[in-house]
């Protein structure tokens, strides 16, 4: 399966539509870097910000009995447990 990835710079004029259109799904403005999923059917989702990336990180990394007391934490896991389901149904 090929996984890509892209980066936008949104300072270059050739972008702006690109730009204005994920900031339309984002809701957010001038609040860099966000970063977006695109599923195979183009429609590109708002996944956060930098710091909501590192909160992810840092929640994934804690023990699991962590996790047990605190089930509210969001995780790759969690967040992306849908991801992971939706490659499970093509390779299988």
């Amino acid at each position: 399966m090929e996984r890509s990835y892209s980066s936008l710079t949104v300072y270059f004029s050739s972008f702006t539509f690109r730009r204005n259109e994920l900031f339309r799904i984002s809701n957010i403005k001038g609040n860099y870097p966000q970063f977006f999923l695109e599923h195979a059917d183009g429609i590109r989702r708002y996944i956060g910000n930098l710091e909501y990336l590192q909160t992810l990180n840092d929640a994934s990394s804690l023990p699991s009995e962590i996790h047990m007391l605190h089930p509210h934490l969001e995780t790759w896991e969690t967040v992306f447990d849908y991801l992971v389901l939706s490659f499970e149904d093509k390779i299988a």
